[in-house]
């Protein structure tokens, strides 16, 4: 019993509220700071080699992250784990590529996404909790856990700051539209990886159609980016949202969510309040100025 006593009071994690969780989201912001003083500072050209330079960085870091200890003893199953497994992975690994296009949705996406996706990690970073952080292989892989989501909010954040692409709110009608699009591309990369006998451990063989039924669930393991849905556990206060045909069906008792489409809906909810938001601070004099439109409009109308 001492011993238990002993190896417990060594043992460092990360907890919701404890010293360690607040001192990452400090990092975090002081890095956006440093960041964006020292790009005010010198200058747009290298503001753009600075943003290019971290995220080809991350980039290549979601591959090397192979060469890890936890990667390394899984190998080769830990391949998967760099492909485009979720939403932070994929906007991670077609960021480079998105900020040198003149594609002004993907920028959009690469920024609302980005900060809302990057700043959600840091407050809550489940995958993080309760791992002892005082074995080195474990600590080496939440560093980099917490490396590579930096630049999700940070060079989204510079890209509009320093002026490589120009807001508009008015767009923000595309956003639900490049999330679906994105999600097919990772439930795709789940359907592959499935057919590979990736998922055989928790799934069963893709020939067999429990194997089907359980990699469709929703609790199951392929919904990481909850491309299934949203988990049982969130029926208890959401499920009068749940649209029938819409969003979901009914098989064997259980009910499943039609993948990837069912988000279409929430994500538009959410996309025009949330998106406002974050384009107001570039966004505020335009903003003023449609504002200002709409009531002569309305009032032009009234007195017709």
């Amino acid at each position: 019993m001492n011993d238990d006593f002993i190896f417990q009071e060594k043992k460092i994690s990360i907890q919701l509220g404890n010293p360690l969780y607040i001192l990452t989201i400090l990092i975090l912001f002081f890095i956006i700071f440093f960041s964006l003083k020292l790009c005010h500072k010198k200058g747009k050209q290298f503001s753009y080699r600075f943003i290019l330079g971290i995220l080809i960085f991350n980039f290549l870091l979601h591959f090397a992250k192979q060469l890890f200890p936890p990667y390394m003893k899984d190998f080769p199953s830990s391949l998967w784990k760099s492909t485009f497994e979720n939403l932070c992975a994929t906007l991670i690994l077609i960021s480079p590529f998105i900020f040198v296009s003149k594609n002004k949705y993907l920028k959009d996406y690469m920024y609302y996404i980005g900060v809302i996706s990057g700043i959600g990690v840091y407050f809550f970073p489940f995958g993080t909790f309760g791992r002892d952080l005082t074995n080195m292989d474990v600590l080496i892989d939440v560093i980099r856990f917490y490396v590579c989501h930096i630049p999700l909010v940070l060079c989204g954040f510079l890209m509009v700051e320093e002026g490589f692409h120009k807001l508009d709110y008015r767009r923000l009608w595309s956003i639900p539209i490049t999330y679906l699009t994105l999600q097919c591309v990772i439930f795709t990369n789940d359907v592959v990886k499935f057919a590979c006998g990736g998922y055989a451990n928790e799934c069963g063989y893709i020939d067999s159609k429990e194997a089907w039924m359980i990699f469709l669930y929703r609790n199951g393991p392929a919904n990481e980016s909850t491309n299934m849905g949203f988990k049982e556990n969130f029926d208890s206060f959401l499920s009068w949202l749940y649209i029938p045909y819409l969003m979901t069906y009914k098989m064997d008792g259980r009910t499943y969510f039609i993948p990837v489409l069912w988000a279409y809906l929430p994500i538009l909810s959410l996309s025009y309040p949330v998106g406002t938001v974050l384009a107001y601070p570039f966004q505020k004099e335009q903003m003023k100025i449609d504002y200002r439109r709409f009531l002569i409009k309305m009032r032009y109308r009234i007195k017709k």
